[in-house]
């Protein structure tokens, strides 16, 4: 598998050891349903390829927008793909780490309340996407003014939770 984000999926199903207890379930099952096995392997495949296309596909429209898009995982707290975004505001990918939480040290305090109850308000369905005009700032202390678009693109419903995820795109204004 060439893709981070079903390999992250894997892992997350399969307790961290991620695509070995799949294979593992695969082969034993192979002698029984033998065909399921191919099917399910095929469509491992297709996942594959289609998470790859989708990176490439944002990777280009970034390009020619000018914005940066990125998969937040909202219930892990984590920036899960897309790290241009700290391009845009001078940062090296390395400089500190990809989770929410180091992201809303960035923005202006002034900004941070309804950034969040914007993405709150869409996360639990009151919206059809949010948007939001903040200042985050850059390498050089300055403040950057930007314009946050998102979507939740997956909605999971755990006991006593809701997990999403959600397209971001950034853009300098």
């Amino acid at each position: 598998m060439k893709s981070q984000l079903l390999i992250r999926q894997l892992k997350e199903i399969f307790a961290g050891e991620g695509e070995l207890p799949l294979r593992a379930l695969l082969n034993s099952a192979q002698g029984g349903s033998p065909a399921l096995v191919s099917g399910v392997e095929r469509l491992l495949d297709k996942i594959d390829a289609a998470y790859g296309s989708y990176a490439g596909m944002l990777h280009w429209q970034g390009v020619l927008s000018g914005d940066a898009f990125s998969d937040w995982n909202l219930s892990r707290g984590q920036i899960e793909s897309g790290r241009q975004w700290k391009r845009l505001l001078g940062y090296e990918p390395t400089d500190f780490d990809n989770s929410i939480s180091q992201w809303q040290k960035l923005v202006h305090p002034d900004d941070l309340r309804e950034l969040q109850s914007r993405i709150a308000a869409h996360a639990q369905s009151k919206e059809q996407f949010f948007q939001a005009e903040c200042r985050l700032k850059a390498r050089d202390s300055q403040w950057r003014w930007l314009m946050i678009r998102g979507v939740v693109t997956g909605r999971k419903t755990m006991v006593k939770s809701l997990a999403c995820w959600c397209c971001i795109a950034i853009s300098v204004m």
